[in-house]
């Protein structure tokens, strides 16, 4: 029993009491004032939301079941945050994060990134103090493996792309062994992490597990630290040139989207890029392709990355020798793709049919039905019908032109929408 806050209470009437299952909700009771929760919750300063204490996250299959707590340290030894390890009902691994909140946990990671160190931090600054060298992988899971064989380890909280600032302070000038999960975030991730800390004096090397997809499984297999592979050194300096992009991309797009971006960068260089031969091409084709590299610059602009991730000079050199007339057409092109045919389909086909009309006009053949009985049946003009996938523009340019300008043509949409085989003009929709 409590004194109530909302009334003048001179015998204590407020009951508290929380649930000892469910979900630990904080109940209470005044049996002077009968105060109701959100008054009372005003009074005292709370949100309401702050009595019932979140429950262990469920996952799809059922209850998760905690396998491993991390406890994160500040440089002064004391607990800010922890992850925690699940397993989930399908046998799935799955993590949540903590924080320490006036000497509480609670669900989340700290807002304030300084409160997101590397793991195992005063370890590692006395080892970068003496000297010594550090291992950095991806997930405490393995940091916990090599401290078992004497190494120290530390690794980032929330795992790949998720590596900060100070991170990079707490190595700077230290030796430090980078170790790559084997997959394609993986690499991106130890590269980053490597370029970060050359940039801050630190002499880094960056190896990859022999076998597995982890150092963990390395060192399951009886492997030792000899047997870790390095990563191809053309590799790691052609990653290394395109992963610095990552700072030029806008920092509003998700990690996820702008490592995919500098790993689609890095396949492609390892594949070795078509040369630009633009410079070869004629008069009419040079004014194309500047055009089409405008365009694609534009839609870099809006998304904030670089003009390459839309599509590379290739594509603009194959665009402009075969001229695709519509969506399946375009999709042939290298370097397009489904995403780009959907995204900026309609406005390229509409760049290389306006390029027709100026290079060439080819011969009209009007209609000899009228405008007015055309809009009363809802029909199509025969210019428009006529055209496909195997007839060029062109011949048709002036005709569809003056048929769009008519001031009082009533029907526009039902001429957009009118060939699904062949082209549409941009706007349309595919």
């Amino acid at each position: 029993m409590a004194e109530c806050p909302c009334h003048e209470d001179r015998t204590p009437s407020l009951h508290i009491t929380q649930k000892l299952d469910g979900d630990g909700a904080i109940l209470f009771h005044c049996h002077g004032c009968q105060v109701g929760i959100r008054e009372f919750c005003e009074v005292i300063g709370i949100s309401p939301t702050q009595l019932f204490p979140r429950s262990e996250p469920r996952g799809s299959s059922g209850q998760m079941v905690l396998t491993a707590t991390y406890t994160y340290e500040n440089s002064a030894g004391e607990p800010v945050m922890q992850t925690l390890r699940y397993r989930t009902g399908d046998g799935h691994k799955t993590f949540r994060a903590k924080r320490n909140q006036n000497d509480e946990w609670e669900w989340g990671a700290p807002e304030n990134p300084a409160d997101r160190p590397l793991y195992r931090l005063p370890e590692v600054l006395k080892q970068v103090a003496a000297g010594g060298e550090v291992f950095v992988v991806e997930g405490e899971k393995d940091v916990e493996t090599l401290r078992e064989k004497g190494e120290v380890a530390t690794t980032n909280p929330g795992g790949a792309g998720k590596w900060l600032r100070h991170h990079t302070e707490s190595l700077a000038g230290a030796t430090v062994v980078v170790i790559a999960d084997k997959d394609d975030s993986g690499l991106a991730h130890a590269l980053h992490v490597a370029s970060e800390l050359r940039k801050a004096g630190s002499a880094v090397e960056v190896l990859r597990a022999a076998t597995g997809k982890d150092v963990s499984d390395h060192i399951g297999a009886g492997l030792l630290r000899k047997d870790l592979e390095i990563v191809p050194e053309g590799v790691e300096d052609e990653f290394t040139r395109f992963v610095e992009l990552l700072n030029e991309f806008d920092s509003t797009l998700p990690t996820s989207i702008r490592f995919e971006m500098a790993r689609e960068a890095l396949s492609e260089s390892l594949e070795g890029a078509r040369p630009d031969t633009s410079t070869e091409l004629s008069d009419d084709s040079d004014r194309l392709v500047e055009r089409l590299k405008s365009f694609r610059s534009d839609k870099a602009r809006e998304k904030g990355i670089p003009p390459y991730c839309v599509f590379h000079n290739a594509t603009v050199e194959e665009l402009v020798k075969t001229k695709p007339r519509n969506h399946q057409e375009l999709l042939e092109v290298k370097g397009i793709g489904p995403s780009n045919s959907e995204s900026y389909g309609d406005e390229i086909l509409q760049i290389l049919w306006e390029d027709s009309q100026v290079v060439s006009r080819g011969p009209i053949s009007r209609s000899n039905r009228s405008e007015s009985e055309s809009r009363r049946s809802g029909r199509i003009p025969d210019p428009v019908r006529g055209i496909d996938s195997t007839e060029p523009l062109r011949h048709h340019g002036e005709d569809l032109r003056s048929f769009i300008d008519e001031p009082d043509f009533e029907n526009r949409d039902q001429w957009f929408q009118a060939d699904e085989d062949g082209y549409r003009p941009g706007g349309a929709n595919s």
